[in-house]
């Protein structure tokens, strides 16, 4: 498994990663996008009352924010993400939620925010669109299976695939990194198989969406802070 990742370098490590990147991206797409991503999301998941949920890369807390109104006073979501900034964003996003624990760490470190308190005990390993930029991605994900709820734990990860039609414009005018086309293809080509052999049965589900930019502005915004 030491072949799997999308060998991001470090300036794209960084601007994937990174608080003042992440944002403006985020609310381009919630502005533009024609279908909402959250809401579909939050159908395909099902989230129950007290359910533990581990939310990786969790960025400024979308949707841990959401799982923490769905799991009840006895449940819990673990938040991971390696920027500070977006964990002191999270922070002040989720006040009021005693049901919301929040920790700054790779999301390798499997061993680092796992507590024992969680140990096999978590029902839903979350991930969205944070995966590629593991150093092992599927190696996380087997690492990952071993601490789940053994009757119902579960993993969901959402990523990019193709056609990708904005790096495709983009790609009409200039090289676009290897690591982004590998993150495009990396779901399908090796996350799927990799999922079916840990637990047997996996549901796919595609995302259909378009971006709709009605001024040069919105466009600007979000290819400035994308990873290409």
């Amino acid at each position: 498994m030491k072949n799997d990742n999308c060998s991001w370098n470090r300036s794209g490590l960084k601007r994937a990663q990174a608080y003042e990147f992440l944002t403006p991206r985020l609310e381009v797409n919630k502005k533009c996008q024609s279908k909402d991503f959250q809401s579909w999301l939050q159908d395909k998941l099902s989230i129950s009352p007290g359910e533990k949920i581990l939310d990786l890369a969790c960025g400024d807390g979308v949707q841990s924010i959401y799982f923490a109104g769905r799991i009840g006073k006895h449940g819990l979501v673990h938040s991971v993400d390696i920027n500070q900034s977006s964990l002191e964003a999270l922070k002040e996003r989720s006040k009021g939620f005693k049901n919301l624990s929040i920790q700054n760490s790779d999301m390798m470190n499997v061993s680092e925010y796992i507590r024992s308190d969680l140990r096999h005990k978590i029902t839903l390993a979350h991930c969205s669109f944070g995966l590629p930029y593991a150093n092992s991605p599927l190696e996380l994900l087997t690492d990952l299976s071993l601490q789940l709820n053994p009757t119902l734990g579960r993993i969901a990860v959402s990523l990019p695939v193709s056609p990708h039609e904005m790096v495709q414009y983009c790609a009409e005018t200039h090289k676009i990194p290897e690591s982004v086309l590998n993150s495009i293809s990396f779901g399908e080509s090796k996350v799927v198989s990799h999922m079916r052999n840990l637990f047997g049965e996996v549901d796919v589900h595609y995302f259909n969406n378009e971006l709709i930019f009605l001024n040069l502005a919105d466009f600007k915004n979000i290819y400035s802070n994308s990873t290409y």
